[in-house]
Parts: structure tokens; C-alpha cells; sequence
């Protein structure tokens, strides 16, 4: 093993070509559920509790997915009867927080 890794922590490898988040304290499957909303493959149900799919499957990490809604990150793009999927998209501050609007 390389002396100069075997004396790295883990924490301190960078690893290419996996952006840290602006904000730290989203996970690294919250950005990517991010991400996947600003790609447009995110619905969500109508309900105060949603249910998120991502490309057509559930999303089963249910508390990440309704934090994202419920701090404003990620909103329904149209209204519909309780429990019915509707597409979602990125809020400003979804955007923001990838990066892909201006401060």
C-alpha cells in the first residue's frame, strides 16, 4: 500500500468529478436528487407529505425527499387532485443551491 495514502483519512481524499454541494449540509443523495429535478426526471405526489419517483421508481429515501420540499428546494409544477403524480422542478433556491443561478 502506498505509504503516503495509508496515512491519509478518508475524509481528506478528493474524489474527481463529484462536486461538493454549496450548502453542507445537504447529502451527497440530496444533491443528486437535486440534480435529477434540474434533469426534469422528478415527480412528486400532491399531498402535504409527498412521495417522490425518480425516472419512473420510488425515491425510498422518504424523510431526504420531503425535507428537500418542505425547506424549498423542490416544488410540484402543477396542482392536482391528493395523491395524483405531477412533474416537479427545482424552486430558486433548489437552483442555487447547484449552482445554476448567481447569488
Amino acid at each position: 500500500m502506498n505509504r503516503e495514502l495509508s496515512n491519509t483519512r478518508f475524509s481528506e481524499v478528493e474524489v474527481p468529478d463529484m462536486p461538493e454541494p454549496s450548502r453542507p449540509d445537504l447529502s451527497r443523495r440530496e444533491v443528486a436528487l437535486l440534480r435529477a429535478t434540474a434533469e426534469r426526471r422528478v415527480e412528486l405526489t400532491c399531498s402535504r407529505e409527498p412521495d417522490l419517483r425518480v425516472d419512473n421508481l420510488p425515491f425510498c429515501d422518504h424523510p431526504s425527499a420531503r425535507a428537500l420540499v418542505h425547506r424549498g428546494f423542490i416544488e410540484p409544477t402543477a396542482t392536482g387532485p391528493l395523491g395524483t403524480w405531477v412533474p416537479a422542478r427545482l424552486t430558486p433556491a433548489g437552483a442555487h443551491v447547484l449552482g445554476l443561478v448567481a447569488a
